[in-house]
């Protein structure tokens, strides 16, 4: 975000005249050179140059492009956004206004007050600001499925996701996605109305970083399943997969998690990988008859012999004989 010094300097008051046939505005900044600044915005009609409304903020970003002030800029969600954003925000056919009023939404993250148009006038609408206050940065406008959407998070690991339909000139919630992230798991939480209440599902997905991780050993089993060996913040880790992707098992829970342990060794020509789990023990096997598989063991009573998809195999057990993890001992 910048204001073009030496194009605004000395300058206080803005004319805004491209983003509509209707109406114009007008940008008062005290301090045009500094990138938050003290001021108004308001919106005037073109045939009376009559005030509409004025909007006051304390910190005012406005952005520049050979000297005058943009509008319709919408970066969602950490990118530029416009003073004035002119647009069709409950689908009527109407556009609306979206004015900023300071950075007030999720990390210091610009704000707007909302009026939406009817025939005969613009009206503040609190239902549409509070999506545009309580989130980061202003809500996305979804024509096409005449929707809304908006975002916020709390640090680096939860995230939320709102889709909204408009019903009675006001947004209503239809999905809301919630993520907590973790290593090597997001939980994810989901509510989706179906016409009557929201249904809440959970899901649990495997989010390998790319850079601090990499996949080792991957096959399919039955059900569309899927058993991954792969590395991340210099583990060796284990999870099984549902046909859906969810996570049914990964291991070691906690990256810091001393107490399991993966015993690599050889017997004949076969490569197995061990490593137990309270009273179970998990042997994932390979061979050079092109087999592969997984066998658990419940206090040394074999449970299932799960033989997987050899064609569907990438990495080998025999590789990790290269790698070095704290929590893998080789034995030969």
């Amino acid at each position: 975000m910048f204001v073009s010094t030496g194009i605004v300097l000395g300058q206080e008051t803005f004319d805004v005249q491209d983003f509509s046939a209707e109406y114009y505005g007008k940008v008062y900044l005290e301090q045009p050179n500094e990138v938050f600044s003290k001021g108004w915005v308001a919106i005037y009609q073109k045939k009376s140059n009559k005030i509409l409304f004025k909007v006051q903020s304390e910190e005012i970003v406005a952005n520049f492009d050979n000297g005058k002030v943009k509008t319709n800029i919408l970066q969602l969600p950490y990118g530029e956004q416009s003073v004035i954003i002119y647009d069709d925000f409950n689908f009527d056919g109407r556009k609306d206004f979206a004015i900023m009023d300071g950075q007030n939404s999720c990390y210091h993250l610009p704000s707007f007050k909302v009026f939406l148009s009817t025939k005969s006038k613009f009206i503040f609408s609190k239902d549409f600001t509070k999506l545009s206050q309580n989130y980061c940065g202003m809500f996305a406008v979804i024509p096409s499925k005449k929707q809304i959407t908006t975002m916020t998070k709390s640090t680096c690991c939860w995230h939320q996701y709102t889709t909204y339909i408009i019903q009675s000139n006001k947004p209503k919630a239809i999905e809301i996605i919630e993520e907590q992230y973790a290593h090597p798991v997001i939980t994810v939480d989901i509510q989706k109305w179906n016409g009557k209440k929201m249904i809440n599902t959970q899901e649990h997905r495997l989010n390998l970083e790319p850079g601090n991780s990499k996949m080792l050993v991957s096959f399919k089993i039955s059900n569309n399943r899927k058993i991954h060996l792969f590395q991340m913040y210099g583990l060796l880790n284990y999870a099984i997969l549902n046909k859906k992707n969810n996570v049914e098992l990964f291991l070691p829970e906690n990256i810091n998690d001393p107490k399991i342990q993966f015993v690599l060794n050889t017997r004949g020509d076969s490569y197995e990988i061990s490593f137990r789990n309270y009273e179970f023990e998990y042997t994932i096997y390979e061979n050079e008859a092109n087999k592969i598989g997984l066998r658990v063991k419940r206090k040394g009573v074999l449970q299932q012999n799960i033989v997987g998809d050899y064609d569907s195999k990438t990495g080998s057990l025999k590789s990790l004989f290269a790698e070095k993890f704290d929590n893998l001992i080789l034995k030969k």
